[in-house]
């Protein structure tokens, strides 16, 4: 039995991030812009560049600490 990496790197990275960063991730990471991510979500672009850092920072750091 295989385990898809990417699902347990999403519940690694769901046990890290706040649920707004969470989703701003998956969508992120689905290919959407910055502008399509605040359109569905309703917030500011500047709202999903600051999530889109603090998950960056977030996810570095936790990597750094398990290395």
């Amino acid at each position: 039995m295989f385990l898809d990496p990417r699902s347990e790197l999403l519940d690694r990275a769901r046990d890290i991030l706040s649920p707004y960063e969470f989703t701003v991730l998956q969508l992120y990471a689905a290919g959407l812009s910055y502008e399509e991510i605040s359109q569905r979500l309703g917030k500011t672009r500047k709202s999903v560049d600051s999530a889109v850092f603090k998950v960056k920072h977030k996810l570095r750091r936790r990597a750094r600490e398990v290395a």
